[in-house]
């Protein structure tokens, strides 16, 4: 039989297409709390910079329709 997770322990939950990764665990000084925070930092950078680079990539393509006579797509 699983035992159910305690107050103070991890809470990981991944949101699919959105990537939008939460954790939420009661605030304590253990190393496993703040290696997760660690983890959590990391990902939400690389997240970013993937949306960084999407968005940059739209723009682009939306310079270079302009720019040849094409039409606004968003």
């Amino acid at each position: 039989m699983i035992a159910p997770p305690k107050k103070n322990s991890a809470i990981l939950s991944l949101k699919g297409s959105s990537e939008l990764f939460v954790i939420g665990w009661k605030a304590t000084n253990s190393a496993a709390c703040k290696q997760i925070g660690q983890i959590r930092k990391i990902y939400f950078k690389f997240v970013l910079l993937k949306l960084a680079k999407q968005l940059q990539a739209r723009i682009m393509r939306l310079l270079c329709d302009i720019s040849h006579g094409g039409y606004l797509a968003l």
